[in-house]
C-alpha cells in the first residue's frame, strides 16, 4: 500500500507498519515510523524536524540524505558510493531532505 503525510506543523508518529511506498513532507514537525518490512521508496522532507525511521535489521536500501543543516544516524553498515549510502543490495531507497533536521535510520 502506500501512505502519504503532508503536515504543516506537528509531529507524525506510525508504529508498526508495512507501506510499499511512503512519502511525506512537513514544515515544522518530526516524522516517526516503525516499519514492520521495508518499503520499495521512502520519501521524506522537512524544513525543521527530523525524521526518524525504525526498519526490520535485514532491511536493504540506498539512503540519500540532503541537509542544510542536520546529522545522520545510522544503525546499519553501509558503504559510501558517491553521495550515497549502500545497505546490503541497496534495492530499496530511502530519500530525506531536511533544512534543519536530522535523519535516523535504526534497526527495530
Amino acid at each position: 500500500g502506500y501512505a502519504g503525510f503532508d503536515v504543516t506543523s506537528g509531529d507524525v508518529t506510525a508504529e508498526n507498519c508495512s507501506f510499499g511506498k511512503v512519502e511525506a513532507e512537513s514544515t515544522s514537525g518530526c516524522f516517526t515510523m516503525s516499519l514492520s518490512s521495508m518499503p520499495s521508496e521512502f520519501e521524506a522532507g522537512t524544513t525543521s524536524g527530523n525524521v526518524e525511521i525504525f526498519l526490520p535489521e535485514d532491511a536493504e536500501f540506498t539512503l540519500e540524505f540532503d541537509r542544510t543543516s542536520g546529522d545522520l544516524e545510522l544503525d546499519f553498515a553501509a558503504v559510501m558510493r558517491g553521495d550515497e549510502y549502500i545497505v546490503g543490495s541497496g534495492r530499496n531507497e530511502i530519500s530525506i531532505e531536511t533544512t534543519s533536521g536530522d535523519a535516523i535510520i535504526k534497526v527495530k
